[in-house]
């Protein structure tokens, strides 16, 4: 009788544990699909609270609370809480560098650090592209460079090009006031052309002939002619 008395308490006290095991990664899967719906809906104190419940009852590595982390940083984000933000996804890249959810993250960072304002003035809303600074766009082309998951490919590359072209029109500006001042040699250092330099689009055409311009202005034949006939082999 002992026995069986014994059997039965064993036996509910393992379904009773069996149930708390798998009640939390439901309960952690419902609670995270209700604070990515309000996310959505930017009721973004209502979703922060619940992803903060997430985050406080689980490890630090379970999936849920990973992920409600980056969600917590794209809210501060679209509350133009950018320097809090940032803080908080470089600390989630280096606490998180093997995690699967790494890649997102450093799609957030890039985007982040390239809608980061670089003075007061650009903190308004919808500020002008020109204001943004170019170490922060190459800094958002070195994130997304790092991104190694396929399903972002096509987008990332994309965006890349468009960032990279960014930079190169802005070198470009800055190359031709130099011109006008007759600096030469700050043009060349700007435009970093070399004799095996592969032009891509009507931007790198441009640095080209910006560079080979100034060489001819200082009497550098022999460096623009080197690359005039590497381009004839292209």
């Amino acid at each position: 009788m002992k026995k069986q008395i014994i059997l039965y308490i064993t036996i509910i006290l393992l379904l009773t544990y069996s149930n708390i095991i798998y009640a939390i990664p439901n309960e952690n899967k419902l609670d995270y699909i209700i604070a990515k719906k309000l996310f959505i809906k930017q009721q973004y104190d209502k979703s922060q609270y619940i992803f903060n419940k997430i985050i406080i009852k689980n490890h630090p590595h379970n999936k849920y609370s990973q992920k409600s982390k980056l969600y917590k940083i794209l809210i501060k984000k679209n509350q133009n809480k950018q320097k809090l933000a940032k803080i908080e996804i470089k600390d989630f890249i280096k606490l998180y560098h093997s995690s699967k959810y790494i890649n997102h993250a450093y799609y957030i960072y890039s985007v982040i650090n390239y809608n980061t304002p670089t003075n007061i003035i650009t903190n308004l809303p919808n500020f002008k592209k020109s204001q943004r600074s170019q170490h922060q766009v190459k800094k958002s082309i070195k994130m997304l460079k790092n991104i190694t998951n396929k399903k972002y490919f096509e987008k990332l590359t994309k965006e890349i090009i468009y960032l990279e072209n960014e930079t190169k029109k802005h070198d470009i500006y800055i190359a031709e006031y130099y011109l006008k001042k007759r600096h030469y040699i700050t043009v060349i250092n700007r435009m970093n052309i070399n004799t095996n330099f592969t032009p891509i689009n009507r931007h790198d055409y441009k640095k080209i002939y910006l560079t080979i311009k100034s060489c001819n202005e200082l009497f550098l034949q022999n460096i623009s002619k080197n690359i005039l006939i590497n381009l004839k082999k292209i």
